[in-house]
């Protein structure tokens, strides 16, 4: 056997079970004739007593996509529900024909999921479907984010009085905000409790996912809440936050303080910076959950 005889056959082998369709396309694919032409690959794989060469190369392929399909499951229970087993099986071999695993872990696998839904014609409750998957990818996210430790009392009460309207708060790394049309959070929570879910109702909905203790929490927003958090996780501070959430009410110093409790309490921050903004950010976003979640989903 020559030296780079088994490199090949490794990367033939990914080809064929990787690349969508039957499995006389997989064989004839560019990325499986680049290794091994057809006709050689009439003799690579060998017939049993009871399967032909291309059934026992099924096996493989199939066991591929069962994987793939189980771990869109795994990420995607409240979409399963909602659409049931066996539409919900047929979106997710369109999808990952669509968009495949491309990476050794399968932890990215669903990213995209959300977005395909919209290019899913006569989808049911599409846009509930839509926000629900955005949640759950949300979660999912937030689940696997880095460890950071939340704000301390003391380090909270360091900062001079004079330094809040400039101070910028930095969320920790299991934070995400999100926007949706339906308050799909309650389907979700409804299913892990085993219960019926309440009616498909449209509601303006904010929320603002973390872990907490190692369990991923949604924190439901008001609109003005939302924003002031969208512009502090983007990057403003203090000061320009509170005019992005447009407080304008003889109540906004009493709610600014009540809101500020509950997310410190929550453990939402990680550190407060009380030094000027550097100019390169100064325009940009400081994280993807900021940038993002000012974002409505369009209709």
């Amino acid at each position: 056997m020559r030296p780079d005889s088994l490199p090949r056959l490794q990367r033939w082998m990914q080809a064929v079970i990787l690349t969508p369709g039957d499995c006389e396309e997989a064989l004839a694919s560019e990325a499986a004739t680049r290794e091994i032409g057809v006709h050689d690959a009439r003799g690579v794989i060998l017939p049993s007593k009871t399967l032909q060469p291309n059934e026992r190369l099924d096996i493989y392929r199939d066991m591929y996509e069962a994987r793939l399909l189980e771990a869109l499951s795994v990420d995607y229970p409240g979409l399963a529900d909602l659409l049931g087993e066996e539409l919900f099986a047929e979106l997710l071999r369109l999808y990952i024909r669509a968009h495949p695993s491309r990476s050794y872990t399968l932890n990215d696998l669903g990213d995209n999921l959300p977005e395909f839904l919209r290019l899913v014609e006569g989808l049911p409750r599409a846009q509930f479907a839509y926000d629900l998957a955005r949640l759950e990818l949300a979660y999912s996210k937030i689940f696997d984010a880095a460890e950071t430790p939340p704000l301390s009392h003391e380090a909270i009460t360091a900062v001079p009085a004079g330094a809040w309207e400039k101070a910028r708060l930095v969320p920790v790394a299991a934070f995400q905000l999100i926007a949706m049309r339906y308050p799909a959070q309650l389907y979700l929570e409804a299913l892990r409790e085993e219960k019926l879910p309440p009616p498909i109702r449209r509601k303006d909905t904010w929320l603002a996912i973390y872990r907490r203790d190692y369990a991923v929490m949604a924190l439901s927003l008001t609109r003005p809440a939302f924003d002031v958090l969208s512009a502090l996780a983007a990057g403003n501070s203090l000061g320009d936050a509170i005019l992005a959430g447009k407080m304008n009410t003889p109540t906004r110093h009493r709610l600014l303080t009540t809101m500020f409790q509950s997310w410190t309490s929550e453990g939402l921050f990680q550190a407060i910076r009380t030094e000027p903004r550097p100019k390169e950010a100064v325009g940009k976003s400081a994280t993807t959950a900021g940038s993002a979640a000012a974002q409505w989903p369009t209709e």
